[in-house]
């Protein structure tokens, strides 16, 4: 081999890890962006449960301070119902910082990593729907219960 020969292979070498370093910044640039929209969504679903729950639990009240004027009777059975919401809400609440703080330290992960090879963005973004719809089906519940 040439010195010419030794340098342009050096050369072609170096432009390939540049090319795939370039590759696996876009596919970790990908997989930050999907997990951000995941949290993004994650926070408004929880935002919009726990809005539904404020709700019910508030309409509850009322109806109690209502008939608790004229039927002294019926006091435990809601004070027990409000109770009840208040620790699904709080369990809920609590499943859901669970997760938002399992998405974090996954987040915190792929920033420790030089090179984004892990999660696919299509498996954050499919988590992402899985969780929408788990946190749809809880405010509706809480909703219509």
């Amino acid at each position: 081999m040439t010195q010419s020969e030794t340098v342009s292979l050096k050369e072609f070498l170096l432009s390939v890890v540049d090319e795939r370093h370039r590759g696996y910044e876009q596919r970790f640039e990908a997989q930050e962006k999907a997990v951000q929209a995941a949290l993004a969504a994650a926070g408004k679903a929880t935002d919009a449960a726990l809005a539904a729950a404020d709700r019910l639990a508030s309409k509850a009240e009322e109806f109690a301070d209502e008939k608790l004027a004229s039927h002294n009777q019926i006091k435990p059975w809601v004070q027990s119902g409000l109770d009840s919401l208040k620790d699904r809400t709080s369990g809920i609440e609590s499943a859901l910082n669970s997760r938002i703080d399992a998405v974090e330290r996954r987040i915190a992960r792929f920033e420790d990593r030089e090179k984004g090879v892990g999660l696919s963005a299509k498996v954050v973004m499919w988590a992402a729907v899985f969780l929408a719809t788990i946190l749809g089906i809880i405010g509706w519940f809480l909703l219509h219960h």
